[in-house]
């Protein structure tokens, strides 16, 4: 069973939850343009209420957006950007939609790095095998708002840090529902 990640937490509320389910990561993002961005200060107050167990991750546009003394404040777990060979946001085909490299603070440990690829419903199998291969010496994350029986498919091909989901669970772009995020999370768990 891989680990779960939740994507684009922009409120305490649905970061209590997500950790209460047993969540082992959550995002925040500051990112540009994306609907759910939130502040520094929501970022720092979810890094500090979630326990040891939910790992926050930092999403950025650049390694470069957020000056070292911001992420400091806000204190998550990893810093997410885009690899240096891809924009932020940018689609690269094939059911690709961006590839994402997570950088944890602090000491190194055996995931000091991990990649994240998100993908899209036209997931070209033969691309995404290429990719898993070409990221083999990394832990990967994989995101995509895919349906369970697909999602424990590629699950039991493939060897992954966790699955992420973002947008199945949300009732807005700004809120989670409960009730299919313990959906979600139960049906994995029973792997």
């Amino acid at each position: 069973m891989p680990a779960i990640k939740i994507s684009g937490i922009t409120n305490k509320e649905d970061a209590k939850w997500a950790a209460i389910l047993g969540v082992d990561f959550v995002s925040v993002s500051l990112m540009e343009g994306d609907p759910r961005k939130t502040s520094d200060e929501m970022a720092r107050n979810i890094c500090q209420m979630l326990p040891s167990y939910t790992e926050v991750i930092l999403e950025l546009d650049s390694p470069n957006s957020l000056s070292k003394r911001r992420i400091e404040k806000i204190s998550p777990v990893y810093i997410s950007t885009p690899l240096e060979t891809q924009e932020s946001g940018e689609n690269i085909g094939d059911g690709i939609l961006s590839i994402r490299k997570l950088e944890k603070l602090g000491e190194a440990t055996q995931d000091a790095e991990i990649i994240e690829i998100r993908i899209g419903q036209d997931l070209d199998e033969e691309v995404f095998s290429g990719l898993v291969s070409e990221f083999s010496n990394f832990p990967l994350i994989i995101e995509g708002d895919l349906e369970l029986p697909l999602i424990k498919s590629i699950c039991s091909r493939y060897q992954m840090r966790a699955w992420s989901v973002r947008n199945i669970i949300s009732r807005s772009p700004r809120r989670i529902d409960y009730s299919l995020m313990k959906e979600y999370i139960r049906e994995i768990s029973l792997w």
